[in-house]
């Protein structure tokens, strides 16, 4: 930035008044030293030495000024347009460089790519290591991606582990596909950091100008789309956007906006299916499974907990649920009917906040429930994802007195030298081994192997998915465990539960 027009004036100003000061002084000096002209001059030229001398000063201060200025302005545009971490192009730069581009595409008629680069598993890198290891990865990430493209393309930072790209000029899609893969596997190769190799993959979501979008917003927009359905799709994979996904965004924004309304008018109602103890006929519990009452339309969990779960709407639905099933246990001590423990699905979402105890404790106090009426149900994928931080937390709420069932046993990774840690009271056998039961042996050998090892441990054995009277004969031949499933009953709406205990009780006598 060069100096401003009013600075100019004073600069100016600051040269014309010596030198009519200096022509005054030399007049002045004449007149009084008329009879010693030599005097007066040298006095004069005394003057003009030292005035040029502070004019030379003045001078060099201005243009010190001047310098400080310029590199002051040019440090605040490198901020308002550059990313302070990776040094690369911001969102707002990276905007103004694309709608360029994109005019110019419209005039020369060739193809723009631009590709949202989301890292996956930085979170963990984070968490475990610390921001400053995160952020030295962010720089390596850049430097990375940085060395797969032209000078041309432009690379941005937009945030977090986000980095968008757009490719000029572009020949083919094939030809953005070869250099999306190669910025997916540049990344997916170790790192160096803290002193040890670290690993990080990313999703890539691709659009392209004009097929995708015919200005910014929209190739923006759809590039972040595609690259959620290589998320969705597994991580650490090339996605080009079309037109389908949009149409599933618009309807997955319905429907979470359908839920967050059926949530504040209280529409989700709760039903409860049944598990009774094979070797003696009592009830030993119930599971309570969500429904959505939408008008006179009940909605099964598969078409809104998928939704309800990207959307993290899962934990406001998870504290809803604890609070309608512990009040219902609570009812049905209250009424004197014997019926085991309500069991309440916890998803991952609701164990990944880290409040889960704080929840659960709160909802006993609003219900006036007893802890022992309750169980827990928590997958064995969530537990063995993270063995230290899930046995703390079982621990914890073993002491707050709940019961803990390890859902879905058998499909996960279990080590058995951690199940034998984990203070768990019962393990609920996958329906996938259940429905080929009795002619399945490898099932067979498996439910056998679940039901010796709750038996080692002391905890209770639950099958569920048992449907037909093959099914629950086998079962309790052989093995004795606990039965859900259709062949006792489906799930019940709340008003029929009592009705189901009291019929179950007299036919049992």
């Amino acid at each position: 930035m060069t100096i401003k027009h009013n600075e100019k004036r004073i600069l100016d100003w600051v040269v014309v008044i010596p030198i009519v000061a200096i022509g005054l002084v030399y007049i002045f000096s004449t007149l009084f030293f008329k009879d010693n002209l030599l005097y007066a001059t040298s006095i004069t030229l005394i003057i003009v030495t030292v005035t040029f001398f502070l004019l030379i000063k003045i001078k060099e201060a201005i243009e010190s000024y001047d310098k400080e200025l310029k590199e002051s302005q040019m440090a605040l545009c490198e901020k308002a347009m550059y990313d302070e971490l990776t040094k690369l192009a911001n969102r707002s730069l990276f905007k103004d460089k694309c709608i360029s581009e994109i005019y110019r595409a419209k005039r020369e008629d060739h193809l723009i790519a631009i590709l949202f680069i989301d890292l996956d598993g930085f979170k963990t890198i984070n968490d475990t290591f610390g921001h400053n290891i995160g952020d030295e990865l962010l720089i390596q990430v850049a430097n990375r991606i940085s060395s797969q493209v032209r000078k041309t393309d432009t690379l941005a930072r937009f945030g977090g582990d986000e980095f968008v790209l757009m490719l000029v000029n572009c020949k083919s899609e094939t030809n953005v596909t070869h250099i999306a893969e190669k910025i997916k596997n540049s990344i997916s190769k170790p790192f160096e950091l803290a002193n040890e190799e670290v690993m990080v993959g990313c999703s890539i979501g691709i659009s392209m100008y004009p097929n995708d979008g015919q200005d910014y917003d929209e190739l923006l927009r759809n590039a972040d789309i595609a690259m959620y359905k290589a998320k969705e799709s597994g991580k650490n994979r090339v996605v080009f956007f079309n037109k389908n996904m949009y149409s599933k965004i618009i309807e997955f924004q319905k429907m979470e906006n359908s839920i967050r309304k059926g949530l504040e008018n209280d529409e989700f109602i709760l039903y409860y299916q049944p598990q009774v103890y094979t070797h003696n006929n009592e009830i030993a519990g119930f599971e309570a499974l969500i429904r959505w009452k939408k008008g006179d339309e009940i909605v099964t969990p598969g078409v809104f907990l998928p939704v309800a779960v990207q959307s993290d709407l899962i934990v406001e639905i998870g504290e809803m649920v604890m609070i309608k099933a512990m009040s219902f246990a609570k009812k049905l001590h209250d009424l004197g009917y014997k019926f085991g423990k309500i069991s309440i699905n916890i998803d991952n979402r609701q164990l990944q906040k880290g409040n889960l105890l704080e929840i659960i404790q709160d909802a006993l106090n609003k219900t006036g429930c007893n802890e022992s009426l309750i169980e827990c149900e928590i997958t064995e994928g969530f537990i063995m994802k993270d063995i230290e931080s899930s046995i703390s937390l079982l621990q914890s709420l073993r002491k707050v007195g709940i019961n803990i069932a390890m859902d879905d046993f058998g499909t996960g990774h279990s080590s058995l030298s951690y199940i034998k840690q984990l203070p768990i009271d019962t393990l609920k056998i996958d329906r996938t081994f259940v429905k080929d039961i009795p002619h399945s042996e490898k099932d067979i050998a498996i439910i056998k192997t679940i039901v010796a090892l709750g038996k080692g441990l002391g905890v209770r054995v639950l099958a569920e998915g048992v449907e037909t009277e093959e099914q629950k004969q086998f079962m309790v031949n052989n093995f004795y465990p606990i039965i859900q499933g259709y062949y006792y009953g489906k799930p019940l709406p709340e008003e029929k539960v009592i009705d189901f205990i009291k019929d179950f009780q007299n036919k049992h006598k």
